[in-house]
């Protein structure tokens, strides 16, 4: 039996800024994109843990980033609207009517604090934000965290997330889980588990 369901937030709710965002950086910077992606995912694990400022972060993958650029582009790019998926809007909406819904997500502190700010995770009973409890998926001790936090056994939590290893570090605990795809695949799945 499923207590709760426990989602990701980037590519589940909405795709997260940082890839436009990184084209729009190579585009103005001149930079060839697989630099800037080496340079991005060399710091990206101590960025999502809040161990690095988001400007220190930002000025490693384009060292030439000035202060000025990084206020003007990069902070107000996190402020710009998302594209949401209001399909799995809606369905974490009618799963809350049933059980308590969490989230555990990869994040970084700009992402953190627009998404507060447009209350994108109001319907949460719970979230836990890997830069700022400075652990992150697919590593065990996020779960491990979100469990003692909440108090929930992991074999009666379903997770969803679309990241095949973030899926399976979650069956290495026992939750039950959906790899998401889209809207219309994470319903089927859930009325299989018979609670949507």
């Amino acid at each position: 039996m499923i207590n709760a369901v426990v989602f990701d937030f980037n590519g589940v709710f909405a795709e997260s800024p940082e890839k436009a965002l990184m084209e729009k950086l190579c585009a103005l910077k001149g930079i060839d994109p697989w630099i800037a992606w080496s340079n991005y995912y060399v710091k990206l694990w101590n960025f999502e843990k809040g161990r690095i400022e988001p400007i220190a972060f930002w000025k490693t993958v384009f060292p030439d980033l000035t202060d000025l650029e990084f206020s003007t582009i990069v902070v107000e790019f996190y402020e710009k609207p998302l594209k949401r998926d209001e399909e799995v809007f809606f369905v974490a909406e009618k799963l809350a009517e049933k059980m308590p819904v969490y989230c555990i997500s990869n994040s970084n502190f700009l992402q953190g604090k627009a998404y507060r700010k447009k209350n994108l995770y109001k319907g949460f009973k719970e979230f836990v934000l890997s830069h700022e409890i400075g652990k992150m998926k697919p590593f065990l001790g996020i779960f491990k965290y979100f469990l003692e936090k909440t108090g929930l056994k992991a074999n009666k939590c379903l997770f969803i997330d679309d990241s095949r290893m973030n899926i399976i570090a979650a069956k290495l605990l026992g939750f039950k889980t959906i790899r998401f795809k889209d809207a219309e695949q994470l319903k089927e799945r859930l009325k299989k588990f018979d609670i949507f």
